[in-house]
């Protein structure tokens, strides 16, 4: 499987047929044979992309995704990728792993991207319904950025809706 005449000829003939859960099982045994890492993650990526976009297998691309990162920890298609399908599937804490990795891995510096991926992170506690880590996330952002109004009306809103005056005093004081 791993010879690349052979595996070019069989890659054209099941596409033509529109055969790709074959041609992905072809690939997959490709991979196994192949000892080169950069190749290895090449056929992972061609598997994924075949999943989501010609099998339309969200399940089976976040298998092969998450695959490709664990051959390559840095990369940036597989983790967008994942982020994408983790949404479409609505595996919200799976999502929020990833986000959380991308905050600790940025600079003290970079404080502007650390706010948009904790903003995210709100919205998805606030589909999970989970108000206690709704109110931590917005209370990061403000340690981040103290003056952030929309983060300090959010808050202050939650503390009123959760009865919660004295924390309300506290936010409305800022």
């Amino acid at each position: 499987p791993a010879q690349p005449m052979a595996l070019n000829f069989f890659r054209e003939y099941y596409e033509s047929l529109s055969d790709y859960k074959t041609l992905v099982g072809l690939l997959r045994s490709a991979q196994h044979k192949v000892k080169d890492t950069a190749e290895r993650v090449t056929l992972g990526e061609e598997m994924a992309r075949i999943a989501e976009q010609k099998l339309d297998d969200p399940e089976r691309a976040i298998d092969l995704w998450k695959g490709v990162a664990r051959l390559q920890e840095d990369h940036e298609e597989a983790k967008e990728a994942l982020k994408r399908l983790y949404r479409v599937t609505e595996k919200w804490n799976a999502l929020l792993e990833i986000i959380k990795e991308e905050v600790d891995a940025l600079g003290d510096d970079e404080v502007d991207a650390k706010v948009n991926r904790l903003l995210q992170m709100v919205d998805i506690y606030e589909k999970l319904r989970v108000d206690v880590m709704v109110l931590n996330t917005y209370n990061s952002i403000l340690e981040l950025q103290p003056d952030n109004k929309e983060v300090l009306d959010a808050l202050a809103e939650k503390y009123e809706s959760a009865g919660r005056i004295n924390d309300l005093i506290g936010v409305l004081e800022k």
